[in-house]
């Protein structure tokens, strides 16, 4: 799921690619502990692709691209932290992916531009001392989908211009 939306997503003008998830690759990792406790060895495909930034290095190798990549997994707070991260970049244009797959698969990518595009949403990002809130995916995509102006991630608000 998060590669096809990686792939629709994806331009040659992107720069960077950063990945966020809270559990990452979990069913590859349950399968990897299976493995290991059954058979006493675990496979270095099945390990390989356990890891956080495996999404990341499959796309960049799909895409035949050789750009950063960077993975972030932080709890609760992985989808603000690793769009906290993109925002930070150093580069200009961030193909942004937070993926989870346990209990409810979801998945959003985003294009981030540090330039100014006309027609496309400008957003602000702003440090605030209201409480510290938990990421919360669902009101994160009705913000995308313009259904509320700004919203609340961990302790950060994102609105529209």
């Amino acid at each position: 799921m998060a590669v096809f939306a990686l792939n629709k997503c994806y331009d040659d003008e992107i720069e960077e690619v950063i990945s966020s998830s809270q559990y990452g690759e979990f069913e590859r990792l349950v399968k990897l502990i299976n493995q290991y406790t059954i058979d006493k060895e675990v496979s270095p495909i099945i390990f390989s692709s356990s890891v956080h930034n495996h999404l990341a290095g499959l796309f960049m190798r799909l895409v035949n691209r050789t750009i950063p990549y960077n993975a972030v997994s932080a709890c609760d707070n992985s989808l603000s932290m690793g769009l906290l991260s993109a925002v930070l970049s150093r580069f200009n244009n961030i193909l942004y992916c937070y993926y989870d797959g346990v209990d409810n698969s979801k998945c959003v990518c985003l294009n981030i531009s540090k330039n100014y595009v006309a027609d496309k949403p400008r957003v602000m990002l702003t440090k605030t001392n209201e409480t510290r809130l938990k990421d919360d995916f669902g009101n994160f995509v009705h913000f995308l989908k313009k259904e509320t102006s700004k919203i609340a991630l961990w302790n950060y608000v994102l609105k529209y211009e």
